[in-house]
C-alpha cells in the first residue's frame, strides 16, 4: 500500500458527525487547509467556506475604477457546484475607500451584465444576514435602486435575499429609492440598519396594509440620515423592542385626503435616543420607554407616560424666545405626564450667547412638576459665551441663582437628593485678571477656577 493511499483510509476512518463539529469552529484560513487533505474533507468543507461570503468591489490601483467581479464568480461556482446555494447564510458587499480626489465622481456600482448562461444560477434561497454598505466608502451619493436590473451588483443580491425570504439581519446604506416594504415583508427579519438612506414611496400600498393590521416581524431597529421613512409602516411593527439610534431622520406621514384610522404605538420599547428626528405626530407613543435622550430639536416629540430618566442635550442658537417657549411648554407636557416616575434629569447646553433663554426654558420644566414628583436627581452642564465677565454677572448669574432656589424647596421637590451644576463661560474679551477681579467684586472668587478668559464651576 503507497503512502498516499494509506492516507486516505486514515481520513475516511473519522466520522463524518465528528468533522462537521470540527470544521464548523474553524475560521477560513484553517478551513481552506482542511480542503486540501483529501476530496471527502473538501467536499465536507465547501459548505462551511460559503457560509459567509464577501462580495465586496474593490479599487484597482492599476485602471483607477471599483472593480466587481466576485459576484460573477460565485454565479460560476454555483453552476458547477449547485449545492454550494444552500450554504451561504451571510453576504457582505461593502464599497472600498476610494482616493479623496474620487469624491466627486460617479463610482460605478452595478457591475458587468448578467449573461445569458447565469441568469437562472444566481439564486440566494438561505442567507440570513445581508450588509449593503455602499455610504462608508466616502461617496455620499447615494445609489437608486430599481427591481429588474440586469447587472451583477448590489441590487440583484438585495432582491435574491428578500425573494429567498430567509432574512433576519440587514445592513444598508447610501441607498436611495429603497423597497421598505418588501424589506419589512421578509417573515423571519427582526433586525434592520440603514445609515443615509431614502424610501421608496408606499403611499399607494399603505391603505390596504393598515386596514388589515398586517404585522411584520421587526424587533430591532437603527436610523441614521433616513428619509420618507413612512411612521405608519412601523406602526405595523407591533414586535420592536429596541431602537439604538434615531438621528437626523424624517418620518412621512399618511396624506391628509387619506382617511386611516391607525396608532403608531410601539408598547415594547423601553429605551429611545432621539436626535434632531422630524415628523412625529400626535399619535405616536411609547408606553413603555423609561429612559429618554433627545440630542438637538425637541419639538414635535412623541408621547411618554413613564419615563424614569430624561437626558436632553442641545445648542442654544434659536431665533426667537417664543419659538424656544413653544419648546419648553411642549416638553414640559411630557415631563409632566411622567411626574409620578421620573428620578433623573440632567441637561448638557451650549449656549452662543449668555444662557438666561436656556435657564428660563428650565425653570418653565420645573414648574410643571412642583410639589408632586420623583425627581432625585438633577444636573446641568452648560458652556456659555459672553463678552466679559461682568456681562455674566449682569445677565446668567441671577438666572442660576433663580434655578438653585427652585431647586433647593423641599416642599417643591421632596425628594431630591443630588443636584449637580457644570458650567463652562467663555469671556471672549476678558483676560485672567479682568475675570478674577470682577469674581472678587462679587464675592464669587472661592471654589471658582479662572483659566485665560474662562471662568469654570464645577459641582
Amino acid at each position: 500500500m503507497t503512502a498516499s493511499s494509506e492516507h486516505q483510509v486514515e481520513t475516511q476512518t473519522f466520522p463524518v458527525e465528528l468533522l462537521h463539529l470540527i470544521f464548523e469552529n474553524l475560521d477560513s484560513s484553517d478551513l481552506k487547509a482542511c480542503s486540501l487533505v483529501a476530496k471527502l474533507w473538501a467536499s465536507l468543507c465547501r459548505p462551511y467556506l460559503f457560509k459567509k461570503v464577501d462580495l465586496s468591489p474593490y479599487f484597482s490601483q492599476k485602471t483607477k475604477k471599483i472593480v466587481i467581479k466576485r459576484i460573477a464568480r460565485l454565479a460560476i461556482l454555483f453552476k458547477k457546484y449547485p449545492n454550494l446555494i444552500d450554504s451561504i447564510r451571510l453576504i457582505n458587499f461593502t464599497l472600498p475607500r476610494v482616493p479623496f480626489a474620487w469624491h466627486p465622481r460617479k463610482v460605478n456600482v452595478d457591475g458587468p451584465a448578467i449573461p445569458n448562461s447565469l441568469s437562472t444560477v444566481i439564486q440566494l434561497p438561505k442567507v440570513q444576514t445581508l450588509n449593503i454598505l455602499l455610504w462608508e466608502c466616502g461617496i455620499t451619493t447615494r445609489e437608486a435602486y430599481h427591481a429588474g436590473t440586469q447587472y451583477l451588483g448590489w441590487r440583484i443580491l438585495l432582491d435574491r435575499c428578500i425573494e429567498g425570504n430567509q432574512l433576519t439581519t440587514v445592513s444598508l446604506s447610501g441607498l436611495s429609492n429603497l423597497p421598505i416594504l418588501p424589506i419589512l415583508s421578509c417573515q423571519k427579519l427582526t433586525s434592520l440598519s440603514m445609515v443615509c438612506c431614502h424610501m421608496m414611496d408606499v403611499t399607494s400600498s399603505l391603505p390596504a396594509l393598515l386596514a388589515e393590521k398586517r404585522g411584520f416581524a421587526l424587533k430591532h431597529l437603527k436610523l441614521r440620515y433616513v428619509e420618507n421613512m413612512p411612521l405608519s409602516l412601523l406602526s405595523l411593527c407591533s414586535f420592536l423592542q429596541t431602537i439604538e439610534e434615531l438621528h437626523e431622520s424624517a418620518f412621512s406621514q399618511v396624506e391628509s385626503g387619506v382617511s386611516i384610522p391607525y396608532s403608531s404605538r410601539f408598547p415594547n420599547v423601553t429605551s429611545l435616543d432621539i436626535n434632531n428626528v422630524v415628523g412625529w405626530d400626535r399619535r405616536t407613543s411609547f408606553p413603555a420607554v423609561t429612559s429618554l435622550t433627545i440630542s438637538g430639536s425637541f419639538n414635535g416629540l412623541p408621547r411618554f407616560g413613564n419615563l424614569e430618566k430624561l437626558h436632553l442635550s442641545f445648542s442654544d442658537d434659536l431665533e426667537s424666545d417664543t419659538y424656544q417657549d413653544e419648546h419648553w411648554d411642549e416638553l414640559s407636557q411630557i415631563i409632566h405626564e411622567s411626574r409620578f416616575h421620573l428620578t433623573d434629569i440632567s441637561f448638557n447646553v451650549f449656549s452662543e450667547s449668555d444662557a438666561c433663554p436656556s435657564l428660563r426654558g428650565i425653570q418653565t420644566l420645573l414648574s410643571s412638576i412642583k410639589g408632586k414628583n420623583a425627581l432625585r436627581s438633577f444636573g446641568i452642564r452648560m458652556e456659555e459665551l459672553v463678552t466679559d465677565a461682568d456681562e455674566w454677572w449682569l445677565t446668567s448669574y441671577h438666572s442660576w441663582k433663580q434655578l438653585g432656589d427652585t431647586l433647593g424647596s423641599i416642599s417643591d421637590f421632596p425628594h431630591l437628593q443630588e443636584v449637580s451644576f457644570s458650567l463652562l463661560v467663555e469671556a471672549s474679551l476678558s483676560t485672567k485678571e479682568d475675570v478674577q477681579e470682577a469674581l472678587e467684586e462679587h464675592g464669587l472668587a472661592g471654589g471658582i477656577r479662572v483659566v485665560a478668559g474662562f471662568l469654570c464651576k464645577s459641582p
